[in-house]
């Protein structure tokens, strides 16, 4: 039940940080995976979602700290004009959100497409809500920057 509730906001998380599909559903099945076995051991541990996003963070960064690089937008400039020439603004909020900083990814994510309070991702992250509130002031202004300029 947790996997068909969960399954596709986890792989969605996860891909905000790798990038790649196959991978991000690797790392959501790795998280269901260690989230069995953790509660195999004790059944009396209450499961929260937040559980889940840890997890699967910790997963994606421990990958992209193997990978030794940061992901960047791969979305070709061509790409990103649809046939009549109008911005898709879609594709190109996504290339926007894959050339900013995990942690600046990460919270616009989780507030705006995990719906998740400033106090929910402040708990998720192991943060002060301030420490929150401050991440997505600047994640706000980089991405209105990168906008603005395109």
């Amino acid at each position: 039940e947790w996997v068909e509730q969960w399954g596709d906001k986890i792989t969605q998380f996860a891909y905000t940080y790798v990038h790649d599909r196959q991978l991000a559903e690797d790392i959501a099945q790795d998280t269901f995976l260690r989230l069995y076995q953790w509660h195999d051991r004790d059944p009396r541990r209450p499961i929260t979602p937040g559980w889940l996003y840890t997890t699967a963070r910790n997963r994606a960064v421990d990958y992209t700290r193997q990978a030794a690089r940061h992901p960047t937008s791969t979305v070709p400039a061509d790409e990103l004009e649809s046939k009549d020439g109008a911005w898709d603004k879609r594709v190109a909020v996504q290339a926007i959100l894959d050339g900013l900083p995990p942690t600046d990814r990460e919270c616009l994510w989780l507030f705006y497409y995990a719906d998740c309070s400033t106090q929910d991702i402040a708990t998720l992250l192991g943060l002060s809500a301030t420490a929150v509130r401050t991440r997505l002031s600047r994640a706000r202004t980089r991405f209105a920057d990168i906008w603005g300029r395109d």
